[in-house]
């Protein structure tokens, strides 16, 4: 999920509190099934649709399903398999939901489908060009925009393909970069997109598009080398936080409306813990909170994931979090995945692992 912002019509708040940990779920839908790598979705009436991958075991062919899930209880619905390969990420559109995922046979693809409220497919897939990152948003209208990038294989471009609240392509796909490793984005209020991506040197850069994805100002640097993971929070008001992960060091940068830097960088990992750019997510609330969510793996306690809140001025509020952890040699913690809730929750998902990767089962938690 390289996503995510929280309802279009909110406002940030001055003040900010930390959120309160509620009871840790297990999901297991198909108890006989290894299920990994969930992503979920939120609408504006508070209903959330589940995605995630399933394999019958090691070595055996991928696919993708999605469910309703209630947030309060931690209970997943009737769940429905929706195509081969490995979940990505789901948004709402205006009636269901788009959703990405990508497949491993024959030539790698990446391809869009239409979800409905429970899950099921509508319509026809989309594939799209072979990428190294998928980052998909919803969009005032009730669309959604997908950012691809390093499109075409390392070094390729950005591009972005617009949807239409039904689902159907209606604009795509348009560069919006010339060399790229991977890339992140989010939607204002009035439609713009903000781009955050890694060129092939490992430098972050951040630019405005409007909604017709044209440019909007200048490309402003963000880091100049060695990130490799990349999340955006957007503002209803245009505002933006880039958060990164160089050379295993969390770290964030505050942008005002206009694209323009609004401050100095923050770090907001501990200096002895590693994190990985394929354990990091961002989700930005509705009272202007922003939950950061990542993995690390400490020597002394074993893997852990940790949260931290932010404010729209990439400012640290309060302390690090401790959402889960597994003792040394007891397994594996992957993939935490946050998504914000109209009530002004938060709801994070992850993947836990046994000792020998042969069980794997999601987990969540809801912050309030």
């Amino acid at each position: 999920m390289w996503r995510r912002i929280a309802p279009l019509s909110i406002l940030a708040l001055t003040l900010f509190t930390a959120p309160r940990l509620e009871a840790q779920w297990t999901l297991d839908p198909q108890p006989d099934y290894l299920e990994f790598h969930a992503e979920p979705a939120a609408r504006a009436d508070g209903s959330v649709l589940l995605t995630w991958t399933r394999q019958l075991e090691a070595g055996a062919p991928f696919s993708v399903l999605a469910a309703p899930l209630d947030p309060v209880s931690g209970q997943v619905g009737e769940f429905h398999e929706w195509g081969e390969g490995q979940a990505e990420q789901t948004v709402a559109l205006a009636n269901g939901y788009l959703a990405v995922r990508q497949t491993f046979t024959g030539l790698q693809e990446w391809i869009v489908e239409r979800l409905d409220a429970s899950g099921q497919v509508t319509g026809a897939p989309l594939s799209l060009e072979r990428m190294f990152t998928a980052s998909a948003h919803s969009v005032p209208g009730g669309g959604a925009v997908v950012v691809g990038g390093g499109v075409g294989g390392t070094g390729g471009t950005v591009q972005a393909w617009k949807f239409g609240p039904d689902g159907a392509l209606l604009t795509g796909p348009v560069t919006l970069a010339e060399s790229s490793l991977e890339a992140a984005a989010g939607v204002d209020a009035a439609g713009n997109l903000v781009l955050a991506w890694t060129d092939s040197g490992t430098r972050v850069f951040a630019q405005r598009f409007s909604p017709d994805l044209q440019p909007l100002g200048p490309v402003e640097p963000v880091a100049l080398g060695g990130a490799l993971g990349i999340r955006v929070a957007v503002a209803p008001d245009g505002r933006f936080v880039v958060v990164y992960d160089q050379r295993g060091r969390l770290w964030s940068r505050p942008f005002r409306a206009d694209g323009s830097p609004a401050g100095p960088r923050r770090t907001l990992s501990p200096p002895k813990e590693s994190v990985d750019r394929e354990d990091l997510d961002v989700a930005l609330g509705p009272d202007g909170r922003i939950l950061v969510v990542w993995k690390v793996y400490a020597e002394t306690s074993g893997p852990t994931l940790r949260a931290r809140v932010l404010s729209l001025a990439g400012r640290p509020e309060g302390g690090l979090l401790r959402l889960a952890q597994v003792r040394v040699g007891r397994g594996d913690l992957l993939w935490p995945r946050v998504e914000s809730l109209p009530v002004g929750d938060f709801l994070v998902v992850w993947t836990r692992a046994d000792a020998a990767r042969q069980v794997l089962t999601l987990q969540g938690r809801r912050f309030r």
